[in-house]
């Protein structure tokens, strides 16, 4: 008989070993590839941009992103930022992902939508066509507890009196118009995340500085991947 099939428990476990880390450096060796060129890999790790990007959970292996290391955003980009923890100490070094829905000199302003379950988003007075976000469905069963959680958060943002935003390391604030709308001061960003439901975002805390940026999405590098498991608690963004 061929001995090779007969492995101990010593060398079955030491064959799998070598299998992961033989892995984990070649996943080590594309990370180096990615980065000098000047891109970053991150992997989705929660569910706000849902339905265009996955996270990693019990139905999901999750998404692998592959960013730009740019901060010259524009309206519509997906990008990923950290927040101080002196600027919001409840997600302090966390990376979040959501897109840009407003930029510099923009007046943002929402209104509750009851007929189509929804919140519209309007920027400098127009309707935003928003074909990308997580709808509710008419036909649920919870779809008027889905739609009370969506009034709670336009709730929380219109009942601020004022916003604060950082330029640099100091506090500023930014007062809200007549009509409730709010303009996004310079050097800042206005974002939410595609699953309104579920995402801690601009509608919480405020106009995001651009230099808090760390990339802008630029393509997703692996599909529902075994490798968020891996990466997730490393480079996970939310």
């Amino acid at each position: 008989p061929n001995k090779s099939l007969y492995q101990s428990p010593m060398q079955k476990f030491s064959s799998v070993f070598m299998f992961l880390f033989t892995v984990l450096m070649l996943v080590a060796a594309l990370m180096q590839v990615i980065w000098l060129s000047g891109h970053t890999v991150r992997a989705v790790s929660g569910a706000s941009m849902r339905p265009l990007l996955n996270n990693y959970d019990a139905e999901t292996t999750g998404d692998l992103v592959i960013l730009n290391n740019s901060t010259n955003v524009s309206h519509g980009d997906i990008v990923v930022f950290s927040v101080k923890e002196n600027a919001n100490p409840q997600i302090a070094d966390k990376q979040l992902i959501k897109r840009v829905i407003a930029v510099e000199g923009d007046y943002i302003n929402f209104e509750l939508n009851e007929k189509n379950y929804s919140l519209d988003v309007y920027v400098n007075g127009e309707l935003l066509p928003e074909d990308y976000i997580m709808t509710i469905d008419k036909n649920a069963a919870d779809r008027d507890v889905q739609y009370q959680k969506l009034v709670r958060k336009y709730e929380a943002f219109t009942s601020q009196s004022e916003w604060s935003y950082w330029k640099g390391e100091n506090r500023q604030q930014v007062l809200p118009r007549a009509d409730g709308s709010i303009m996004i001061p310079y050097g800042c960003m206005f974002c939410m995340g595609d699953n309104r439901l579920d995402s801690y975002d601009s509608r919480n805390f405020g106009p995001v500085p651009i230099e808090w940026c760390e990339g802008i999405v630029e393509n997703v590098l692996l599909r529902d991947s075994f490798m968020n498991f891996l990466l997730s608690s490393i480079y996970g963004i939310q």
